[in-house]
């Protein structure tokens, strides 16, 4: 007797990051989607934040305790509209190139799980 399987693919929905250690500088310390999806926005009933994807060890959002999952809805007491805006918001505090921050304690307010968090990250010199 022959069995057969079928399973459904979407071929062209792939998300990758790729860290080369010293290569990739991120003193903040977390990777968001730069668009929720229509489920996540149900989820979380609501529209704007930036979710995020990735906290990476040993970054200020690591000593801090944010987790994957969390949504930022608030950045230096700025609201976020979503993961495109937060970089803008990331940029003031730390530029691209820089080697120190602009702003050393920066302030963010999460929701998870229901409940806002709010944060202090103590930015450090690369």
């Amino acid at each position: 007797e022959r069995v057969t399987y079928s399973t459904a693919l979407d071929r062209y929905n792939y998300f990758a990051i790729f860290y080369v250690k010293n290569l990739i500088r991120n003193p903040i310390g977390f990777v968001t989607h730069v668009k929720m999806t229509n489920e996540d926005r149900i989820r979380l009933k609501r529209n704007t934040g930036a979710l995020l994807y990735l906290v990476i060890e040993d970054s200020a959002a690591y000593d801090a305790n944010m987790l994957p999952g969390d949504l930022i809805i608030e950045f230096n007491d700025k609201t976020v509209k979503d993961g495109e805006h937060l970089l803008s918001l990331m940029d003031e505090v730390y530029p691209l190139y820089a080697t120190k921050p602009l702003v050393r304690k920066t302030r963010v307010k999460v929701l998870r799980d229901g409940e806002i968090l709010n944060f202090v990250l103590d930015l450090k010199d690369l």
